[in-house]
């Protein structure tokens, strides 16, 4: 039988100090996220359509608005305001 060296480390020891990496490395991150939050709550005043509208993805101009709709999905930049609702154009 050989003289080991170097001392051993049992298994549970090497999870709790890969354990204690982790959290080393994920606290930063998890503080970015914190200050980061707020500015994606704001993202949730965005207008939502109601749950099971219909719609209609126009890419064309003009726009055919005599497709029965509730709400159109159109090119942002070939449409004028003017062809939104006026909740769109606000």
């Amino acid at each position: 039988m050989t003289a080991s060296l170097g001392a051993s480390v049992s298994p549970s020891r090497s999870r709790r100090g890969r354990a204690v990496w982790l959290g080393i490395l994920l606290a930063p991150a998890l503080l970015l996220l914190a200050l980061v939050m707020p500015q994606v709550s704001r993202a949730a005043s965005w207008w939502v359509p109601p749950q099971n509208s219909t719609w209609d993805w126009q890419l064309a101009v003009p726009v055919d608005q005599t497709v029965d709709a509730q709400v159109y999905d159109i090119d942002l930049f070939e449409n004028e305001a003017s062809v939104g609702s006026p909740e769109m154009t606000r």
